[in-house]
């Protein structure tokens, strides 16, 4: 498994990975698979629809599923796509032959509704 931060409350890895074709080898940045992945990559569904979740009121609960065909991402709130993008992005392997990820199951959510990183803060 890649170092994904912070760590996933729940991460299942699963054989074989999921290669990607990426616009003239871009290096992908936030914002960029949402738009390269096909439609319905990345849905808004009802917290019902997100199994491992916690109980209601975690917005930006998500639940990312990447298999040798595809990605599915769903999560109740667009706070909760954003987070999963962040994560594939981590998920992300470059090689010889394009962009590759590995297959695995993640649902995570923020354990507090707002966050800081110190380091930053203090080293402004």
């Amino acid at each position: 498994m890649s170092l994904l931060l912070p760590r996933p409350k729940q991460f299942t890895p699963h054989s074989g990975f999921l290669r990607l074709q990426l616009p003239g080898g871009a290096t992908p940045r936030p914002g960029d698979l949402r738009r390269w992945l096909p439609a319905g990559s990345f849905a808004r569904g009802a917290e019902s629809d997100l199994p491992g979740c916690p109980p209601p009121g975690h917005e930006e609960c998500y639940r990312l599923i990447v298999s040798p065909t595809a990605v599915q991402v769903t999560a109740a709130a667009e706070e909760g796509l954003l987070r999963a993008e962040a994560t594939l992005l981590q998920l992300l392997e470059a090689g010889p032959d394009g962009w590759r990820v590995p297959c695995c199951e993640v649902v995570d959510w923020p354990d507090v509704r707002f966050r800081c990183a110190a380091d930053w803060l203090l080293n402004c």
